[in-house]
């Protein structure tokens, strides 16, 4: 029934029944949820110190990394089940009305994915270039505070155990060989590729050693360089000659999640994970399917009215071949994004009531992670402050010929009203468990990101047709990502499948459509959530617009949709139901 109301709006515009708010209101089941809540935070943060970290967590200390090994994952998953259970205690109804509604659902959700994720073994092959250890800890050095002497002291600790978090890592891989766990030979490679880069550059320019360069005490700077030069950097070395002489031999040709062992039931885990919501492959396929066929419908509407031909791909060349449609250096590029987003700011309180507090800054992509990574993405702000939220523009895509009419787009997903709005107001909301801030899901996330475009698209924020049309072959090619992750983890599609694919629907290059490709290898689940969140986000506004008629204030429904932070798909069907009931 919910991939109908995906696909057919008009078909679902009555709320669900619901029963009704308990008249009596026993305290006790929310203050069991509230302990849960400190207990699970409190063994979080423990257990994964870099959350501290990259969160901005008040009082975090930031001088450790995560055991990653077998024993401590066992530790977890078995606190994991105790929670499980005690939550599965609670009678949910008994919190209607109350934030620990939100704080359960949200808490009940990850330990429910989580659990379910084990089928994935993902601990013993990640080798993602999105997700694995070199994308997760270049940023984490980056964020790594300093500036006094403990926290010069807590950065030096902490990345002196980086070595052995490495020999930790190789240790796993081992192990997924031996038992038939291993990540695909093309995303391998993209990390081996990503490591010379990174050996490449002296110990002073490695990003690893930007906690020295935002110190101005001479003696940290000279150890910290010693640090990167005789023992990260090595660590790295040692990291990049296993992948290529003794892993990448043993890793996978085929490209599906299926093939690792448990891959069907990681398969559904992943969808479930990622889309808070249970669908399965063959109606995600078709899902994606209907989305294409949607927007170049759409699109050549536009491309006859404007350019005089249906032919999509024309036009769209004759649109990216304009001078107006390209960046010329480098330079520009940063400053164009700034303007994109001084623009949406001065319109959103026409359609939002509440508005983020926390600033957001663009800044490019480091040099080596560009062939890497998207054109864009976006690093939320910090709890404490000492952080803003930040659009990363990758210049190397950016200055590709046409990709100027992106990023308008872009600047409305990553930024603003987006990324940024959703998740800053989500961090700023008072009188809500801490929690909630850190627990979230991407099909709300993402989900909400694709609607707020729509959202800037309504406000007339496009400054132009080719810039608005551009953006229309990106919701063509979000249909695609979902056709072509559903092939490649379900269909039996080849990669070279999913980039012709990709390729013939829009006119991204071959080495764009190659890292959306592998992007969709590497992170299964994830790339469906984006159009399954925005789809239930705009049927429940299509609801709330029929259900109030005239009274329907596009302000008071985003209020709602965002006001309670990430929540779960069903959590927010739930609350926009409550919310129209009379």
């Amino acid at each position: 029934m919910f991939l109908l109301c995906l696909l057919a709006l008009p078909a679902c515009t009555q709320p669900p029944a619901l029963p009704p708010i308990p008249a009596s209101r026993d305290e006790a089941p929310a203050r069991q949820v509230v302990a849960i809540a400190d207990n699970y935070l409190a063994a979080w943060r423990e257990a994964f110190p870099e959350v501290g970290t990259t969160n901005g967590i008040p009082g975090a200390r930031h001088d450790r990394l995560t055991d990653n090994s077998a024993a401590a994952e066992h530790t977890w998953e078995a606190k994991e089940d105790h929670w499980l259970a005690q939550m599965r205690s609670i009678d949910a109804r008994s919190l209607l009305g109350r934030p620990e509604w939100v704080t359960y659902g949200l808490l009940r959700e990850e330990l429910e994915s989580s659990t379910a994720m084990r089928a994935c073994n993902f601990r013993v092959w990640n080798v993602s270039p999105m997700i694995g250890i070199l994308a997760s800890y270049v940023p984490l050095a980056q964020q790594q505070p300093v500036g006094t002497e403990d926290l010069r002291s807590q950065a030096l600790a902490r990345w002196r155990t980086f070595p052995h978090y490495v020999d930790g890592e190789i240790a796993n891989l081992r192990e997924g060989v031996r038992t038939g766990y291993t990540e695909p030979k093309v995303n391998v490679r993209r990390v081996i590729e990503s490591a010379d880069r990174l050996l490449a550059a002296t110990p002073t320019a490695s990003p690893f050693y930007l906690p020295a360069r935002t110190d101005s005490t001479p003696a940290f700077r000279q150890t910290y360089e010693r640090l990167v030069a005789d023992d990260i950097n090595p660590a790295v070395r040692r990291y990049r000659d296993y992948l290529a002489n003794e892993y990448l031999p043993a890793a996978r040709d085929n490209v599906s999640i299926t093939a690792n062992p448990n891959g069907a039931a990681c398969n559904a885990a992943s969808i479930r994970r990622y889309t808070t919501v249970n669908l399965s492959p063959d109606e995600i396929f078709e899902l994606g399917t209907q989305l294409v066929a949607k927007a170049e419908s759409t699109m050549r509407t536009i491309t006859v009215a404007h350019y005089g031909t249906s032919d999509i791909r024309a036009a769209m060349m004759r649109a990216r071949a304009d001078s107006s449609a390209s960046f010329h250096s480098r330079e520009e590029i940063v400053p164009a994004v700034e303007v994109i987003l001084d623009r949406v700011r001065r319109a959103v309180p026409r359609v939002f009531g509440i508005l983020p507090k926390a600033p957001l800054v663009v800044e490019p992509f480091p040099a080596f992670q560009e062939p890497s990574q998207p054109l864009a993405n976006y690093e939320a702000p910090v709890e404490d402050g000492t952080r803003p939220g930040v659009f990363h523009v990758n210049l190397r895509y950016a200055s590709t010929p046409g990709e100027k009419l992106r990023m308008e787009g872009l600047a409305f997903h990553e930024g603003i009203p987006g990324h940024h709005f959703q998740i800053a107001i989500a961090q700023e909301r008072p009188n809500v468990h801490p929690l909630n801030r850190y627990l979230g899901n991407s099909a709300y996330v993402e989900g909400w990101a694709i609607y707020a475009e729509t959202v800037a698209d309504g406000l007339g924020l496009f400054s132009s047709d080719a810039s608005r049309l551009r953006w229309l072959e990106d919701k063509v090619y979000e249909g695609a990502s979902v056709v072509m992750e559903a092939g490649m983890h379900a269909k039996g599609w080849t990669r070279q499948q999913a980039i012709d694919y990709e390729l013939a629907h829009t006119t991204r290059t071959p080495e764009q459509a190659a890292i959306d490709v592998d992007r969709r290898i590497g992170w299964p689940g994830q790339g469906y959530s984006y159009q399954v969140g925005q789809l239930e986000i705009r049927r429940l506004r299509t609801e709330a617009e029929q259900k109030l008629g005239p009274r329907f204030d596009v302000r008071a429904f985003h209020d709602r949709v965002l006001e309670d932070g990430t929540i779960t798909l069903p959590m927010l069907s739930e609350k926009i139901a409550r919310w129209l009931a009379p």
